[in-house]
């Protein structure tokens, strides 16, 4: 079976780097994307646009200010909820 060099096999392949955060404390781990991680992130985002591009060019345009209305809603509610 052929995989697709962009979604690699996780066993193989890490996508994060992790360090202690603190030397003191095996417990605070602290992870950062690899580069390889980074282009899967932006591969992502980009596939995500385009879905919500295809899903909105459907809609009427009460359809779609009602979705991006939504869509608003659960962004704020998601970034109060997760701290920064």
């Amino acid at each position: 079976m052929s995989l697709d060099p962009i979604y690699p096999n996780p066993r193989t392949l890490a996508t994060c780097r992790a360090e202690y955060a603190d030397q003191g404390d095996a417990r605070s781990v602290m992870i950062a994307l690899t580069p390889l991680g980074q282009r899967l992130v932006k591969r992502r985002r980009k596939e995500l646009a385009e879905a919500q591009r295809m899903l909105l060019s459907r809609m009427t345009p009460e359809g779609q200010q009602t979705f991006i209305q939504a869509f608003e809603t659960i962004d704020q509610l998601a970034r109060k909820a997760i701290p920064s």
